[in-house]
Parts: C-alpha cells; sequence; structure tokens
C-alpha cells in the first residue's frame, strides 16, 4: 500500500526501528535442485534421464516428518517443525526440468503416517498447468478391475500408506498394480508445449488445503530450445523460488541459544481463523518480517521463500537477475513489489519489475507503457506462476549498493485481508566496471500459439478411448457417500462472516434445491437447443456411488449462439459450483449477467455430483462465463483453475458499489487484455469474467475445473468434465 504525504517519510523512522528489532540474521536462500533433460541440467538420487528416449524418470515419497531447524528473523533464533507433509523430505523438493517434447515418468511412493482421519494421509498428483492428457493404461481387461499400469495427469487417483492401502478401494479410484501405495504417472509433453514455470502438488479432495498447507508441492519447467527469441536469455542469470505460507501452532520460542519448536497445522487456516494474522494485518512491510505471531506468542503464521523465511538474496554486479516465482501456498493471494530499504528519501520507494510470462505463458504483460512495461507491484493469487525480470535501478550511482525487499503487499479479496509481509532481503551489489543493466528486456507474446498447438498435439490412441469409456462406466468422480468420514480442513462457510467482509443485496435465492431423482445413463446426444441449460446432475436421497453420466440434454455440442455460465456460491455448509448452457445474447459487456440466467444453475458441491457437469467434444472452441454469484453466504473472490488447458480471457466484470469502490481488490485489465492466456484467474464478486475454452486431442478424457483457493475446493467447489472425442 502506498503511504501518503510526511508518513513516506516517517517510514524511515519505522523501518529503522523494525530492522533494529529485527537485526539480519537472515541465512542465504538456499537453490532447490533439479531434475533436468536440459544440456548441463542436473540430477540428483531421486532421477534418472535418458537422453535417446527423451525422458525424465523421478521418484518423489511423500512423508510426514519433523523439519530441520529453521531460522526465525531477529533474536528469535531457530524452531523446529514437527507435522510436516513434505515430498523427499524437504519443502524445497526436485525441479522437474524438461524439453518439450519429453516424456515425464514419475512413481509417487506414500509414506504419509497414518492419521484418524484417512483423508489426511491418502494423496495422489497433480502436475498443475501441464497441457497433457489425463490418460489411463488400465492393468487387466477385467472390465471391474480398476488397477493401472500407469496414469497421466488424472486425479482420479488414490494412493494410501502400506497399512491403509484398502482405504483405497472405499474411494472406488484408480490404484497401482504394484500397489495402492504408490502410483506410476507417464506425461508426454507436446513438442510444441508453452515455454515456462509449472508446478506439482497432490489433489486429494477434502484436504488439498492442508496437504499443501503442510509442504507438498514441487516446481516444473517446460523448456522451448527451439525457441531462443522468445525473450532475452542472456540478459541476466535465472532462480526458481517456491512462495508458501506455513500456519503454526503449538509454538514454544526458544530460550538461552536452544532451539523452539511448533507444529504445522492440519488445518491451513485462512487470515480470518488465523490468530497470529490479526496481530500484524494492521501493519507495514517493515514491521512485519517474514512473520506474524500472534499475542501470546502461541500461534504463528511464516511467510517462506524456498522453504526460509525471510532469506539474503545478493544480486552481483551484474545487476539483474530472471526470477521463476511460483505460489505454492494452499489459499494465500501474494501481491508482489520490491521495495527499497536504504536510509534516506528513496526508503519505501517500489523497484519496477518486468513481467516476462505468467501462468507458464510468456507474452510480456506491460503495466506502464509502451517504452517501459514494467510494473510496481505483480499479483498472484493461489498456484499462480510469474516470470520476472528485476534489475538494478537506475537512479543509484554505480558506487553504491542498493539494499530492497521482496514485499507481499496488503490484499483484501473481502473475506481474507492478507497482510503486507517482507519476504526476502535483496540486494544489488556495486557494479564497478560492469555496465549497468537493462531496465527491461524484449519480450516475444508468441505463447497463445504455442497453448493452441499443444491442445491439438497429443492423441488418443484406440487403447486410451477404451479405457476412458471403461473408466466412465465405472465411476465419474470420487465415489464418497453421504456418511464419510470426509473433511474438508478449513473454514466451514456457516463459520460465519468473515471478521472483514462486506456484502451487497444477493442477486439470486440461495436455496440451493437438490433434486431426489437418481441419475441415469444419458442416451446418444440429441440436437441442442438454444435455451436449454445444462443439468448440474441430480442427488438420489442415498447419494450411491457416482455413475458419471454426461447431462442428456445435448448440451455436449453447442451452438455458435450459445455459451456456458458457471456459476460459484456458497451456501450455509458448503462451497458449491454449478453450470448450464446460456444464449451468448444475454450477456453484456459492463453489466450483469440476468439473475434469470443465474437461477436456471443449480449450484452443487462435489460430492453431491452425480457426474460431469460439463460434457464437451475435441475440437471445440467454446465461450464460458464463469460467475461468482453475490448471495446471503457468498460475497468473496474466488480463483477459477481448469486441468489440461488454457483459456484465454476476453472481458471481466467487476461491479462497483454506490460510492464507486469495489468488493475485494481490483483487477487490472493489464492481467487479461490483449488475449492473455491463463490457468487461474480470479473472479469478481457479483461480476463474471468471460473466457475462450479450446478443446483437442489431448484433452480427451475426463478432469476437473474448480477454485483454486484450496479451502475453497476442499469445501466443495470444483467440477467434473468430460471431453468426448470429435
Amino acid at each position: 500500500m502506498q503511504r501518503k504525504g510526511i508518513t513516506k517519510y516517517i517510514g524511515l523512522t519505522i523501518g529503522i526501528l523494525a530492522f533494529i528489532s529485527h537485526p539480519v540474521l537472515a541465512a542465504t536462500i538456499t537453490d532447490i535442485p533439479v531434475c533436468s533433460t536440459l544440456p548441463g541440467g542436473g540430477l540428483t538420487t531421486n532421477c534418472t534421464r535418458d537422453n535417446a528416449k527423451k525422458t525424465l524418470s523421478v521418484n518423489i515419497t511423500a512423508t510426514t516428518t519433523t523439519l530441520p531447524p529453521l531460522l526465525l528473523p531477529g533474536t528469535l533464533g531457530k524452531i523446529v517443525l514437527s507435522n510436516a507433509q513434505v515430498y523427499n523430505g524437504t519443502m524445497t523438493p526436485e525441479v522437474w526440468e524438461l524439453k518439450a517434447g519429453d516424456l515425464l515418468n514419475v512413481k509417487l511412493l506414500n509414506n504419509l503416517t497414518p492419521e484418524a482421519d484417512p483423508n489426511l494421509h491418502m494423496t495422489n498428483l497433480h502436475t498443475h498447468g501441464l497441457i497433457v492428457r489425463p490418460s489411463i493404461h488400465f492393468a487387466t481387461r477385467d472390465p471391474a478391475d480398476k488397477t493401472v499400469t500407469d496414469i497421466g495427469d488424472n486425479i482420479f487417483a488414490c494412493t494410501a500408506p502400506q497399512s491403509r492401502v484398502a482405504e483405497c478401494a472405499m474411494h472406488g479410484l484408480l490404484t497401482d498394480k504394484m500397489g495402492a501405495n504408490m502410483m506410476h504417472y507417464s506425461i508426454k509433453i507436446p513438442t510444441n508445449h508453452p515455454e515456462g514455470l509449472y508446478w506439482y502438488h497432490p489433489h486429494w479432495h477434502g484436504s488439498g488445503n492442508s496437504q499443501v498447507g503442510r509442504g507438498l508441492s514441487g516446481l516444473i519447467w517446460i523448456d522451448r530450445p527451439d525457441e531462443s527469441d522468445l525473450y532475452d536469455r542472456k540478459a541476466a542469470s535465472g532462480r526458481y523460488m517456491m512462495l508458501k505460507d506455513l500456519t503454526i501452532e503449538n509454538v514454544a520460542l526458544g530460550q538461552n541459544g536452544a532451539n523452539g519448536t511448533g507444529r504445522l497445522s492440519v488445518v491451513s487456516k485462512t487470515p480470518a481463523d488465523d490468530l497470529a494474522i490479526p496481530n500484524c494485518v494492521d501493519k507495514h512491510w517493515d514491521e512485519n518480517i517474514g512473520m506474524c505471531l500472534s499475542a501470546d506468542k502461541k500461534d504463528m503464521r511464516l511467510f517462506t521463500v524456498n522453504g526460509q523465511v525471510y532469506p539474503e538474496l545478493k544480486i552481483s554486479a551484474a545487476g539483474s537477475e530472471i526470477w521463476k516465482i511460483a505460489n505454492t501456498s494452499g489459499s494465500m493471494t501474494y501481491q508482489l513489489s520490491l521495495r527499497r530499504t536504504d536510509a534516506g528519501p528513496k526508503y519505501g520507494n517500489k523497484i519496477p519489475m518486468q513481467i516476462i510470462a505468467k501462468d507458464g505463458v510468456i507474452y510480456g504483460q506491460s503495466c506502464g507503457t509502451a517504452t517501459d512495461p514494467r510494473c510496481d507491484t505483480v499479483l498472484l493469487m493461489p498456484a499462480s506462476r510469474v516470470t520476472l525480470y528485476v534489475a538494478r535501478p537506475a537512479d543509484t550511482p554505480a558506487s553504491d549498493i542498493v539494499h530492497a525487499n521482496l514485499v507481499t503487499e496488503k490484499v483484501n479479496t473481502n473475506a481474507d485481508v492478507w497482510p503486507e509481509v517482507s519476504l526476502m532481503n535483496v540486494s544489488f551489489a556495486v557494479l564497478g566496471e560492469h555496465p549497468a543493466p537493462k531496465p527491461h528486456i524484449k519480450v516475444n507474446s508468441r505463447g497463445r500459439d504455442d497453448v493452441d498447438r499443444s491442445i491439438q498435439e497429443e492423441s488418443a490412441t484406440p487403447d486410451d478411448l477404451k479405457a476412458a469409456s471403461r473408466f466412465n462406466t465405472l465411476y465419474g468422480m470420487h465415489a464418497h457417500k453421504k456418511g464419510d468420514a470426509l473433511q474438508h480442513h478449513g473454514r466451514k462457510p456457516n463459520s460465519s462472516k468473515k471478521k472483514n467482509q462486506k456484502s451487497l443485496p444477493e442477486t439470486k435465492s440461495p436455496d440451493n434445491k437438490i433434486p431426489a431423482d437418481p441419475a441415469k445413463e444419458s442416451p446418444a446426444p440429441s440436437a441442442p437447443k438454444p435455451d436449454t441449460p445444462v443439468s448440474s446432475g441430480k442427488v438420489p436421497a442415498a447419494n450411491p456411488i457416482i455413475a458419471g453420466a454426461c447431462p442428456a440434454d445435448g448440451s455436449d455440442r453447442l451452438t455458435n449462439k450459445q455459451g456456458r455460465l458457471v456459476v460459484l456460491d456458497i451456501n450455509v455448509d458448503d462451497f458449491l459450483i454449478g453450470a448450464g448452457v446460456m444464449d451468448l445474447a444475454q450477456a453484456s459487456s459492463g453489466q450483469s449477467i440476468p439473475s434469470v440466467e443465474i437461477n436456471k444453475i443449480t449450484p452443487l458441491p462435489w460430492l453431491a455430483q452425480t457426474g460431469p457437469q460439463i460434457c464437451t467434444h475435441a475440437n471445440s472452441n467454446e465461450v464460458w462465463y464463469i460467475a461468482n454469484n453475490l448471495s446471503t453466504n457468498n460475497s468473496e473472490m474466488h480463483n477459477f483453475h481448469i486441468h489440461q488447458t488454457k483459456f484465454t480471457v476476453l472481458d471481466v466484470f467487476q461491479p462497483k458499489q454506490a460510492d464507486g469502490t469495489t468488493l475485494g481488490f481490483i483487477i487490472d485489465p493489464s492481467t487479461w487484455k490483449g488475449n492473455v492466456q491463463h490457468d487461474t484467474f480470479p473472479v469478481p464478486i457479483g461480476g463474471w469474467i468471460k473466457v475462450q475454452m479450446n478443446f483437442g486431442k489431448t484433452q480427451v478424457g475426463d478432469f476437473v475445473y474448480h477454485c483454486h483457493i484450496l479451502e475453497h475446493e476442499d469445501g466443495g467447489m470444483m467440477a467434473h468434465i468430460r471431453v468426448l472425442p470429435e
């Protein structure tokens, strides 16, 4: 947040006092190890590569563990954190570096410690943002057998610790023929896949927020050596950065040089639920140094970079770097800036940064002018990634060291207020004989063409199509039954409105009634009617194992006058999502979608859905409106995400209140104008985003779309889509 008038200079005094109370004891930022197929790329004992077969094979083991002592800022010493869930024993497992066209083989082994709630120790894997197939290769020809030899990026899979493998069968999901404590993934990267940063994480519904929040995540980099002109790769050296907030309970700070202790919370809490957040939400970035501590010092929130609290990064005399940053938090939103900490009138000034890529697509977002595209702040909703060019400011003598902090500014989603926090200490070395770095570099925005080619590249084989058909007859989604011990480990919607949440008059009745008659297998699709909405599915009273049938209304093929309407909502008990078909003439730029269209949709939580909300075909190009319905229980921002593909944001409607303000943060048009493609994007309260969805051969199969604030996804805001052959 910008300070006004004299407070900018008062900030100098505040900052000095803050840094006196938090002396610089930061450790040097650690580099994340890599498993790479790139020339000269690294390997660890957890991976091998076969250059002839263009294959990277990696082993990841999910474990529950106690982390090594972690250095805290100031005089707080070190803290030992228990109850972490991590891959390969660390908060920063290997980055998987691959070339477009490579094959990624992953063996996931589940060694998590069994817990009272089985959903906390059951897990799977998702390669977030990759445009790859959700393939299934069954182990036998028995149509009732759900064991597989391997799968692609498919979340309908289960692993459990060795002593609890029988629990996977209770969920009716895919299991590995070698044992339900493991899963083999085989993921082909399209040869035209866009270069950029992606990540891997669990996707177990009900505890995704907890598992990601306790540490289970890692990074993926896809390289395009055939497109060296995308941007000036030699302009600066690059580094990976993982941002993750950690919720710590049962804190006992160290005394007399001894290490403190704390426990990673099962519930990766949001600010309104977290005792550590309110104690610092009104403080400035130079007061919150890498953490928030509750008044009684029993609860703590850590804001880590590469698993460290407030690490130190020294940029060499070259004066610039390329940062590849991922928000690997479960629910936190970051608004990144680089603020100067040099004493004097420049204290607190922002050093602008250039966006090279976002969500794994290089396009060169401009926040400024045609001659200077740099941005003062960079928004990262949960799961978003960004590639930044950062350069030493030109207004400082070459003989001076420049000091700064990487900061997350205050962000308000109208439900959660994330505080200002200094994440990392940064210094730019004296230039010496080196020339001053370029303030920004040229970026070739060719990413959209790569996305379109990737969507059409990976064809389903006849065996894949048989497997998909067999999969659809087994089930369509997680086959929980009512009465199961499933919990979503985060805020329940009925835990009352959050402290900072404002609301407007609702535009739709919140009475989301659930039909009682069971879903039936759909007949062959018939010609669609322009005004026929997609059924959201019907829930039988006993909620038996899900059949997975497509809607029987012909909505798998749209006319050129139709689009899809996805509605996000919250009722007293659940986070909800629903889908239907809408006449595109009903929606107008700058206006709300008519309530009559919203009310045609019955949003449901994940466990109440009986099959795909949307069925479509390969080679379909569709317009979707994702509407965030303002209702009695829903007046907060959401974060739309879809698997296996990307979407182009065509328009955004963010309504204003009578006083001209918006609910939640303002969505900057620079983040979407210019045919920018994403795999996550914020949905404004009471408004909508209009997106272009393209489905091709690569998407044939079953996957999901959901809110990627994982607290919301765990609570039910996820739905199933099926892409059928052309």
